[in-house]
């Protein structure tokens, strides 16, 4: 919030090449946290396909969580407006 408020000050001010940095910035610390999430759910997807395949059987939170990680993955890395994904 403090980073938008600091945006507005700069243009209102007419600070564009500031302003534009802070876009910048805005639009990587963005893009960290959206492959931070992937990486996360990465994670918790290779755990239990790791345990499905070490125990030869499957559990019903196992499916679910499984799935829920796929949807999460495919819904966090898809780009809205630009189109594409973060992580091919």
């Amino acid at each position: 919030m403090e980073e938008l408020l600091e945006l507005r000050l700069l243009v209102q001010s007419g600070e564009t090449t500031a302003a534009l940095a802070l876009i910048d910035e805005l639009e990587t610390m963005s893009k960290e946290d959206k492959i931070n999430k992937i990486y996360s759910y990465c994670i918790v997807l290779l755990v239990h396909l790791i345990k499905q395949q070490a125990e030869a059987r499957s559990t019903n939170f196992w499916e679910v969580s499984i799935r829920n990680a796929i949807n999460a993955i495919e819904r966090i890395n898809k780009r809205r407006k630009a189109g594409g994904y973060y992580l091919s």
